[in-house]
Parts: structure tokens; sequence; C-alpha cells
């Protein structure tokens, strides 16, 4: 149903109830049903229902924005990681279920997002991992990123933090310089890594040690630099007739 006083869109209102099902995105086509349904009036869009659900999936979308103004929440519970491969080839077999739970507020000149994203059931290359999880926000073109990945509920996880400085296309407000700012920390007992990463070609079998990478630059010229110590270490592999022992020293 629409309705306006002239053909400007300022003075255009509207109410929308879109409902449908058995929607297919590549190969990813389970059962599945969503419904949208709001009001668009004084060029403000406001939603009283968007949900899609397809099996154990649901996402949920809720708010009302303008130019100026957002205020909403985003939940995705149980959306198989699978999906990913529709949009990109990954280059490891992963499987799990995302969670997300996203608020967003401020405008579209200047938006203002803050939320946290886990997977549960996580298996990379059918290695099963106890934590996968990030929190992050996006204020004044600035993304935080706080993550951290564990294979066992014992081990020490592998830790990714930082900044990125950087607007979006249609942002007014700019950041000083676009800027990548991200460190990641490899502990010892979290080596094991590259079992999984490598699905056993290589293979880490004891040892101590760490790796720290640091990441600056802007996206488009990125800056790596890096350290890694090794103490006793043991490797393996179905390459080698013999495993490389005793791996001492740092790079």
């Amino acid at each position: 149903e629409v309705a306006g006083a002239s053909t400007a869109l300022k003075d255009l209102s509207a109410d929308f109830d879109l409902q449908g099902n058995s929607w297919t995105w590549g190969t990813y086509s389970p059962e599945n049903e969503f419904a949208i349904s709001g009001e668009i009036e004084d060029m403000t869009l406001a939603l009283d229902t968007a949900v899609i659900n397809a099996g154990e999936t649901a996402i949920n979308l809720s708010g009302t924005g303008n130019l100026d103004r957002l205020d909403g929440e985003l939940t995705i519970d149980n959306l198989p990681v699978e999906v990913a491969e529709a949009v990109y080839p990954l280059p490891v077999n992963i499987a799990g279920e995302l969670d997300v739970v996203t608020t967003f507020d401020g405008s579209l000149a200047n938006p203002v997002i803050a939320g946290e994203a886990a997977i549960a059931n996580t298996q990379i290359n059918d290695y099963a991992l106890s934590k996968v999880s990030a929190d992050f926000s996006y204020r004044n073109a600035q993304l935080k990123l706080d993550s951290e990945v564990a294979i066992a509920p014992d081990d020490t996880p592998i830790t990714l933090a930082g900044n990125l400085l950087y607007a979006l296309p249609f942002m007014t407000v700019q950041p000083p310089a676009e800027r990548i700012d991200l460190k990641a920390v490899v502990p010892g007992d979290s080596f094991d890594f590259v079992n999984v990463l490598t699905a056993d070609r290589v293979r880490w079998e004891g040892g101590t040690g760490e790796v720290v990478v640091q990441v600056d630059g802007t996206l488009s010229e990125p800056i790596v630099e890096g350290k890694a110590s090794f103490r006793d270490g043991l490797l393996a592999s179905t390459l080698l007739s013999d495993p490389i022992s005793n791996l001492n020293g740092a790079v």
C-alpha cells in the first residue's frame, strides 16, 4: 500500500508485507521461509518483522532508520559457516554454526556498530576446535577487533586484536588516514594448529615457543612483521622420512 501527497520522496508513505519460501543461494538451498513487514513514513523505514528461518538457522533484524538516525539489532543463530562457500571458496574444509548479536545506531554518514560473534561445533579439516569467538565495534570509521581461537579448552588461545581505520564508501566521516594495526599471537601450546591447517601433512609434535605477527600499513599496502621462537621443538611431515627434532632458536 503506497500513498503520497506529491511525487517528492519525502512525501511518500508505504506499508509493506512480504512473505516467501524455498529460496536458494547457489548450492545452498535448505527448506526456508521469510517474512518482512513494516512501513515508510517521513523518510524513515521501520521494520516490524524481518525474519528468515531455514532449518535450525534463524536471522532476525529489527529497528528503524533514515539518513540521520539508525537504531536496531541483528541476531543470527545457527548459521552454517559452509554458506561462505557460496560466496568465496575457502582454503580449508570448515564446519560449524555461526551465532552473531549486533546492535547499530548512529547514521548512514557515521554508523556505529557493536557486537559479538562465535562459531559453535567448529571443525577445520576434521579437527574440532573448542573456541572461536570475536568481539567487534565500528565507530568514527574505526573497526576494533578482539578474537580468540583455541583447539582444546585448556589451551592458551590464539589471539587476534587491533584496529582498522577505514571509511565505507557512503560515509562522510573519514579517519585521519587509512591504517591497519593488528597483532596476532600464537602461544606454544597452540602450535598444533599447524596440524589443523595442513590436515596433518605437517605436524607439530612437541616443544614450546611463541609466534607474534604485527600487521601495519594500509589495506592496499599492508606491512607484515613477525617473530617466531622455538625451544625443543619436534616437527614431522609426510614429506620427510625423519622428523625434525630439537628445533630451537628465533626468527
